[in-house]
């Protein structure tokens, strides 16, 4: 009687320890991912591949399978807010959809809830977008900047606008914090065959950085000293040409005027007589930590004909860099994703500190 007892007692305990391993696997399997630490906010920037394009023919299982990618990589990132290009659909109502489903999967995959917001374009079926955490920022306010003209190197001709209009989303932290969120998507080299200045249309793109820098400082002035700024998206041109420094001010579009003092070279770069460049007021944080830390961050994040470039970067005010960097003097940014896994263009991101 007292073996059996025992083995009674034994079989319950087996029975217990089961139940506990199996309660410890579900929960770890079904424990969502942590928000950042209090303090640190991520700002992430992906362009989308023209994912669930209206104009491709493509199965649902192939598009299934670019949401997911899409969706891990901002997750894997802990983005807390996510920029948008490329969000395709023949009207802004099909558009917000496409980004909500993204949202409605990041916040599945997260445990978290994201917001989707979706701007105004002057082109047929492509927006600028962005997913906001709620449980970090409570949306402020939005405008789209498709109306208003890009300054020009000309005074002659029709205006120039944005084709994607520059989405601005004003933030307010939990605690108080204001951030102007700014996501751009400048004129690609694509059709450059169109471009009558021969230059892959970087002429325009001169233009356009001219004018996203000037409207986003104005921006920001307007919200008070205190609110941080954000410059994020894709480029459409690489970290070495003249409108990088255009938009991160170490040039500016009257440089390149008739009576200015600088051409571009056959690389799209700046050349000036003399080759003299100020500071800039924008800092470029990916091209940073790459040049500081070229261990920690390697390539770009967009590649043609095995050449990486950074086209999708993050710009911050100058007096702000600092907000940026970790205690042991690194850059708090990097790069997610792998290419053609989800985008041709890598997830870039940046983490702020308050």
């Amino acid at each position: 009687m007292e073996r059996e007892g025992l083995g009674k007692v034994g079989a319950s305990l087996i029975r217990l320890a089961a139940l506990l391993v199996f309660s410890v696997v579900f929960f770890v399997c079904e424990l969502p991912a942590q928000a950042q630490q209090p303090g640190l906010v991520r700002f992430c920037t992906q362009n989308l591949f023209r994912y669930d394009d209206p104009e491709r023919k493509t199965k649902a299982a192939t598009r299934r399978k670019q949401l997911d990618a899409l969706i891990e990589r901002m997750a894997s990132a802990r983005c807390d807010v996510v920029a948008l290009q490329e969000v395709m659909g023949r009207s802004k109502r099909e558009a917000l959809q496409v980004a909500t489903r993204l949202g409605t999967g990041l916040s599945r995959r997260t445990g978290r809830q994201f917001e989707a917001i979706i701007g105004d374009t002057n082109t047929e079926d492509m927006r600028n977008g962005m997913l906001v955490a709620s449980d970090t920022f409570t949306v402020q306010k939005v405008r789209s900047y498709r109306r208003e003209p890009a300054p020009k190197l000309s005074v002659l001709g029709p205006p120039t606008y944005f084709p994607r209009g520059p989405l601005a989303v004003e933030l307010l932290d939990k605690r108080g914090g204001r951030v102007l969120v700014i996501t751009m998507h400048l004129k690609s080299k694509a059709n450059a065959w169109k471009d009558p200045t021969g230059t892959t249309f970087e002429s325009l793109r001169l233009q356009l950085a001219e004018g996203l820098r000037r409207l986003a400082l104005a921006h920001a002035a307007k919200l008070g000293t205190n609110t941080r700024l954000v410059i994020l998206g894709d480029r459409n041109s690489s970290e070495t040409s003249a409108s990088a420094d255009v938009l991160a001010g170490v040039r500016t579009l009257a440089d390149f005027s008739l009576s200015g003092r600088c051409g571009l070279d056959g690389e799209l770069r700046s050349e000036c007589e003399p080759n003299r460049s100020k500071e800039g007021v924008l800092k470029p944080l990916i091209e940073w930590k790459r040049s500081r830390e070229p261990k920690s961050l390697r390539g770009g994040t967009y590649r043609y004909r095995n050449r990486e470039e950074i086209l999708d970067e993050i710009y911050v005010p100058l007096d702000q860099v600092s907000f940026y960097t970790r205690r042991d003097g690194s850059i708090a940014a990097g790069l997610e994703g792998r290419y053609y896994r989800g985008s041709d263009h890598k997830l870039a991101w940046a983490e702020m500190r308050w």
